[in-house]
């Protein structure tokens, strides 16, 4: 009896036991808080071993980490001096550096931000620009090269690769050796505009110049003048009131471009440097200048402001206005503001190629567009963009297929075989390519995407070389460590220098490239120049500029510096022929980080006013020497041996 009690009572427990277990292991919770417990013990565990071992743990993190980087950098496409700036910041911080290098650099993430859109919008007119200047370029390396002008063709031929703008002839320019020149023709052309204003600044102060621009444009709107105004938003630190909704409430169209709001991005190291005044899409003014009473010389902040620009007028201003469209529609706003139609703004250029807004979203992977599927048709836009995306490879594929044709039949011996460009005629090309450069019109092929959608430019048949006064290039370069417009222009403009090279640049932090080929042209007997300001803006960057007096000098260089105040002007004289113009200084900044433009100029005359400024500049500098760079005091010495790593971020 008692055994049958016994093992009726442990059957009993043992299904009671079960009943628990089963519960326990129905209630996450209980898995939770087990987990949770665990964590937790290793935590404390870890804690006491970090403590107790707290160097060398340290030590084995910052090494992973100084590892990890040193291999990311490493295959990064950047210069060396900046490969070597950011493992040395690595080899000090490793997290620090990791968390900089995000912070400035961090392309890989910029998928959906403003510089990845101004990318964008910039490829399109890249693109659409390319396809119709192909064959006028071939013709031009035929003449050119005819003419003794391979290497200007070489130069010409690296921008229309990468920026797609090509050679434009016989355009009217204008040099200005200070802004007190430039700014009542900028004024006098504002006044002029029938149709449209753009405008695109990188500095804009309150001041009597900004009063002065304001009453214009208020005048030209009340006229009926369509304004497009687009500025940098560090600006905004700098203005007393709200200059973007002053101009909105004037019935301007006005954007920011990466307007600084208080966001920790990526996008606030990338800012538009770009100086931009375009009246009708025919007059363009480019240069030094920005919106503030001292490029005038108005105010003295650092002494004479000397500055510089120049005055486009004909084809090559269309093009410059394509320039400002692109960070004009990447930056401007279409939640708070009507969506834009942007087709008198390329009129007459690409009247039918009408870029809206909406237009410019478009996939970057298409090298052909149907402008029929372009217009700006509002009930149907979303029905030609899906077509379009849905045929973009078939365009693609053809496109290449007459690109191809076309190259066969342009061949150097082809080339020869047939009449001088002087009497080229158009009568034997093809019925989409038989107009003249001048007359700007898009042939559009009726059978839809894929065949010809862009009329291709060629010589006109009373074109000739006798003709020709000069040759203008005007280019855009945006952040890209990849491919530096600015700085493979420079460079080819420096290795083909016979006998002189003027320069006049606010900063000079050089990059082993540009160092290299300055030195390497002075053995070849060229005579070198470079100008620079006494009175600095910012001080480091004159600390770090003097730091390498003594290499350019022992080179064989020549440095002045502009003794009555501060020198702005970013100008490049070539010999007695080639002309650099434009926003770029000579700087890590401006080549590899801003939104930059300039002009490059084939023309004796306007080398020829530029060396005239050169001269008059030159008897108010003081010529460096060593003795002047040993007597700098010892702080500017040592701050500039240990800011030189750091240059490619600055």
């Amino acid at each position: 009896m008692s055994e049958k009690l016994y093992e009726q009572t442990r059957k009993e427990n043992k299904k009671v036991s079960k009943s628990f277990i089963a519960r326990v292991q129905s209630r996450r919770i209980y898995w939770f808080l087990s987990l949770l417990c665990m964590q937790f013990v290793l935590f404390v565990l870890l804690f006491y071993t970090v403590q107790t071992n707290i160097f060398n743990f340290v030590s084995i993190a910052s090494f992973v980490s100084f590892v990890a980087f040193a291999w990311f950098i490493m295959v990064q496409h950047i210069t060396t001096a900046s490969k070597f700036c950011w493992l040395l910041g690595a080899a000090l911080a490793p997290l620090f550096t990791w968390l900089f290098y995000l912070f400035i650099n961090g392309s890989f993430m910029q998928k959906r931000t403003l510089l990845a859109r101004t990318f964008s919008k910039e490829q399109i007119f890249v693109k659409y620009f390319t396809m119709r200047g192909r064959r006028l370029m071939a013709e031009w390396k035929s003449l050119l090269q005819a003419q003794g002008l391979a290497n200007f063709y070489n130069i010409a031929a690296l921008i229309f690769r990468h920026s797609g703008s090509r050679i434009y002839p016989n355009q009217k320019v204008k040099y200005y050796s200070l802004g007190d020149y430039a700014w009542p023709d900028m004024k006098a052309a504002l006044l002029q505009a029938k149709k449209h204003i753009c405008i695109e600044f990188y500095i804009i102060k309150n001041g009597q110049m900004l009063d002065e621009l304001l009453e214009i444009l208020s005048a030209k709107l009340q006229a009926g003048v369509e304004v497009y105004f687009l500025y940098d938003g560090a600006c905004d630190l700098l203005l007393n009131f709200d200059l973007a909704q002053t101009l909105r409430n004037a019935g301007a169209k006005t954007a920011v471009f990466m307007p600084i709001n208080g966001q920790l991005t990526m996008d606030h190291n990338h800012r538009d440097h770009r100086k931009l005044l375009i009246v009708d899409g025919e007059i363009a003014f480019t240069g030094g200048l920005n919106i503030a009473d001292e490029y005038i010389n108005q105010a003295a902040p650092y002494g004479h402001w000397k500055d510089a620009a120049i005055r486009v007028e004909g084809e090559a201003a269309m093009r410059m206005q394509a320039f400002f469209l692109a960070n004009f529609t990447a930056s401007y706003n279409p939640d708070k503001e009507d969506d834009l139609d942007l087709a008198s703004l390329l009129n007459p250029e690409a009247a039918a190629f009408n870029l809206s807004q909406r237009d410019l979203e478009l996939p970057l992977n298409v090298q052909a567009y149907d402008v029929t599927l372009l217009k700006k048709k509002p009930n149907k836009a979303s029905q030609a963009r899906n077509k379009l995306r849905q045929t973009w490879q078939l365009a693609k594929a053809k496109v290449k297929r007459k690109a191809k044709a076309e190259t066969e039949n342009l061949t150097d011996d082809k080339l020869n075989s047939q009449k001088p460009l002087s009497k080229l005629s158009t009568k034997n090309l093809d019925r989409q390519n038989d107009l003249p450069w001048s007359q700007h019109e898009l042939a559009i092929e009726q059978g839809g995407v894929g065949h010809d959608l862009v009329t291709v430019q060629s010589m006109p048949e009373d074109f000739s070389p006798n003709n020709l006064r000069n040759l203008l290039i005007p280019y855009a370069d945006a952040p890209s460590v990849m491919n530096s417009i600015s700085e493979n222009v420079f460079l080819q403009s420096i290795y083909v220098a016979k006998a002189q090279i003027k320069i006049m640049t606010p900063y000079l932090i050089l990059s082993d490239e540009l160092l290299r080929a300055l030195t390497v042209a002075t053995t070849r007997g060229v005579k070198i120049e470079i100008y620079l300001p006494s009175i600095a803006d910012k001080r480091i960057m004159q600390i770090l500029a003097r730091s390498i007096y003594p290499q350019l000098l022992q080179a064989g260089i020549m440095l002045y510096e502009y003794l009555p105040g501060f020198i702005h002007s970013k100008v490049m004289l070539i010999d007695d022929c080639l002309s650099i113009v434009g926003t770029v200084n000579l700087d890590y900044r401006s080549m590899y980080l801003n939104f930059e433009n300039a002009v490059l100029v084939y023309d004796r005359k306007l080398a020829k006013d530029i060396l005239l400024d050169f001269q008059a500049t030159r008897p108010k500098c003081r010529k460096i020497n060593l003795a002047f760079c040993q007597n700098l005091p010892l702080k500017d010495k040592l701050l500039g041996v240990a800011l030189r790593p750091l240059g490619p971020l600055l």
